[in-house]
């Protein structure tokens, strides 16, 4: 069954993280899935099922952007939230909102969005480690730097916005700490929406 003719949506209030490639998310993610139970939906994951259903192959950011941006044109602003909020899920938590009317429909349900903000340099190093682990050969600073530069805040409504999605977020974290205390500190935060 595609994830894109799923119209069901429950009353729950989703957790949303929000931040720059190689800033924590997948990885704070899966933390949240084994200590609190959250079921992680990725963004990417979405982009690949679909690619998949297609026969198209996604490896580079790139690939990503611009199949990101024709699935949007395809079925609409706010597709990816559509997708999340219509879950069969108890707690979901989404890693990879990147469009401002994804935004705008998580708002709208009342979702919690966090930004994990880190400095360029310290997602870069993840970005070359995480390559290496994968066999692959890490791009350089200026190439890290220049890819992700589109995605902060596109004129295109179809287009990437996700500083000023980070701007826009309910809560804001200093994500350039050890993981561990990242983890905590949201740990916490999210402790606090049961209140």
């Amino acid at each position: 069954m595609s994830l894109l003719n799923n119209e069901v949506y429950k009353s729950f209030v989703p957790v949303v993280l929000v931040g720059n490639p190689s800033s924590g998310k997948t990885e704070l993610a899966r933390h949240m899935v084994k200590t609190r139970g959250f079921y992680a939906i990725s963004g990417s994951a979405i982009l690949k099922s679909v690619a998949s259903e297609r026969g198209v192959r996604l490896s580079k950011r790139e690939d990503f952007d611009s199949f990101h941006k024709l699935i949007r044109s395809e079925y609409g602003l706010g597709f990816m939230a559509g997708i999340v909020l219509g879950a069969h899920c108890d707690r979901p938590m989404f890693d990879g909102l990147r469009n401002i009317s994804d935004y705008d429909r998580f708002r709208q349900a009342g979702a919690n969005i966090i930004a994990l903000w880190s400095p360029i340099e310290n997602r870069y190093q993840n970005d070359c480690h995480r390559a290496i682990e994968n066999g692959e050969i890490p791009s350089t600073y200026e190439q890290f730097r220049q890819a992700e530069a589109p995605e902060y805040d596109s004129p295109d409504p179809n287009g990437l916005h996700v500083m000023r999605i980070m701007q826009l977020a309910d809560y804001h974290i200093d994500a350039s700490q050890p993981l561990e205390a990242v983890v905590t500190q949201v740990t916490a935060l999210i402790d606090s929406f049961r209140d």
